[in-house]
């Protein structure tokens, strides 16, 4: 374009005036940090908020949803060790094993673990189904076990223990409940004590005339000791019952479960807290303990924080004043605290071999309590 007074062909080398960019503005790194900070706080609040709300909840949650405290009561969701291959009990330190599968009501299948004793395992004669189920009712003693919530019967302390039972050359049956392991199913109060019924009415006819235990561990205890009460109502008891950790009814292992303190001071723990847990009465072992008539083995550790020791020693306690005095003895054995086996970790104190074959293999012997 050209200026007034500008004629064709001339060049305006003077330069083109241009407005000045506008400068961003800067931004304050203490601002910055401002405003972050303002987020955390916020987030922390509503967290605490949620925090506090479920808190005061809870019990109520408990109370309203009976789902929730049986999920709790046997937390069979928790599935630890993931991936087993039942089929070959081999592959998890259980020598001599094979898995068999039951069925139960309900149309729910049972895995089942048998177990033979050391000197069969190591026998080279082949292992066949026929052989297995023969060498049941050989004379050496059967071992039921019972574990207890949480994992299936492939939990590093529960092969443990059946591997000393396996030395002590005994028998051993170790199963899952519906919902455990490879068993179907979900696990429910009365289905659980049904199980137990399944396996035993399995068991008993291959048994033959050996002798056959019932081993519970925690949770296991208590349908250990119903199974046990109720057949030898029917007539026909074990030879004896060993209870590990036991507790006396799931109200009062709950009361003393480590996170129950949270809400003891409550008003309302005993009715909403607590109360949730009623519908578990038959796992009410005080009760049923009472109509046992065989020898009971009792062993708890003085460090037990899931289930408090004071609970298998009052079960012991009642046990040997509240059964029949036609009733056989009732032996307890405490494990001093400092010895670090707490709830599951019993099958690591040197005296449990002999304190097991004692118990076993004596056939009477007078009532007596120790501390190991």
């Amino acid at each position: 374009m050209l200026r007034s007074g500008q004629k064709t062909g001339e060049v305006d080398d003077k330069p083109i005036e241009q407005s000045p960019e506008k400068e961003k503005p800067k931004t304050h790194p203490a601002r910055v940090r401002g405003t972050l900070l303002c987020i955390l706080i916020s987030l922390v609040k509503y967290i605490v908020i949620a925090v506090v709300c479920m808190y005061l909840a809870f019990p109520l949650i408990l109370h309203t949803f009976p789902i929730i405290p049986r999920e709790l009561m046997f937390l069979s969701r928790v599935r630890w060790p993931y991936y087993v291959d039942f089929n070959h009990p081999e592959n998890y330190n259980v020598s001599g094993g094979r898995n068999v599968l039951v069925k139960s009501s309900g149309d729910v299948t049972l895995g089942v673990w048998q177990i033979l004793p050391k000197s069969l395992a190591e026998n080279k004669q082949e292992k066949t189904i026929e052989f297995y189920e023969k060498v049941l009712s050989d004379g050496k003693p059967v071992v039921m076990y019972f574990h207890g919530n949480s994992g299936n019967r492939a939990r590093d302390h529960r092969i443990a223990l059946y591997n000393i039972l396996a030395g002590l050359n005994y028998h051993v049956i170790a199963f899952d409940s519906r919902g455990y392991g490879d068993s179907t199913g979900t696990a429910d109060s009365v289905g659980v004590m049904r199980d137990a019924e399944a396996i035993y009415e399995w068991l008993k006819p291959k048994v033959g005339t050996s002798k056959l235990f019932l081993y519970g561990h925690s949770l296991g205890t208590s349908v250990a000791t119903a199974l046990a009460g109720k057949i030898c109502q029917a007539g026909s008891c074990p030879n004896g019952l060993i209870l590990e950790s036991p507790f006396t009814d799931v109200r009062e292992a709950a009361a003393n479960h480590p996170l129950a303190r949270f809400w003891k001071f409550w008003p309302a723990f005993d009715s909403l807290f607590l109360g949730a847990f009623d519908q578990f009465d038959n796992y009410n072992s005080t009760k049923h303990i009472q109509h046992v008539m065989c020898k009971i083995l009792i062993l708890h550790s003085q460090d037990d924080l899931i289930v408090p020791f004071k609970l298998g020693e009052k079960l012991a306690k009642h046990a040997a004043t509240n059964r029949p005095k036609e009733a056989a003895e009732v032996k307890f054995f405490a494990f001093r605290a400092d010895r670090g086996f707490g709830h599951t970790r019993l099958y690591q104190a040197e005296e449990i071999p002999t304190i097991l074959q004692r118990f076993i293999e004596v056939t009477k012997e007078h009532d007596t309590q120790s501390k190991s």
